[in-house]
């Protein structure tokens, strides 16, 4: 009777313990992106950054347009994003957590693990910033204590 107990409290605290983070991963915060040379640099979202198992993730569509000035296209069929720069065309799929990403000046394409999947919340594609802009020139830089993400394009973009 004692073992049944142990068993049922730990599947019940397991429970409580996968939604409560589940919940939490979900939930917005008051991250803010900033990209220099981009109107007056803040980036205006319709739903804010969060943070999920550790990792900065940002809407892809109004990011990529200011840091990257990208195009942005979505595939409904397939639930896949492509992201056109004039270097790069990214394709990312909802759920999956590969980005593909084809150099269009040497013609090399590379997958790249984002380290977890791509999700939609709000009906926008939320990519983990790092890991989706790393290939690309720019630097980022995360300020936890402000909640700000810089992300550094190489030199200022004439409009």
């Amino acid at each position: 009777m004692k073992k049944k107990w142990l068993i049922i409290t730990g599947a019940v605290m397991l429970t409580v313990a996968l939604a409560a983070g589940a919940f939490a991963a979900t939930e917005p915060s008051n991250i803010r992106v900033y990209v220099p040379y981009f109107e007056r640099g803040w980036v205006n979202m319709d739903i804010p950054p969060r943070i999920v198992n550790g990792r900065a993730l940002v809407p892809l569509r109004p990011v990529a347009k200011a840091a990257l000035r990208a195009d942005i296209s979505w595939d409904a069929a397939t639930e896949t994003v492509y992201v056109q720069t004039d270097s790069y065309t990214v394709t990312v799929r909802i759920g999956q957590r590969v980005a593909t990403y084809k150099n269009l000046r040497t013609g090399t394409t590379e997958t790249r693990d984002l380290g977890m999947p791509v999700m939609v919340i709000g009906g926008h594609t939320i990519v983990p910033v790092r890991t989706f802009f790393e290939p690309f020139p720019v630097d980022i830089w995360w300020d936890a204590s402000s909640g700000i993400i810089e992300i550094h394009p190489p030199t200022p973009r004439a409009e």
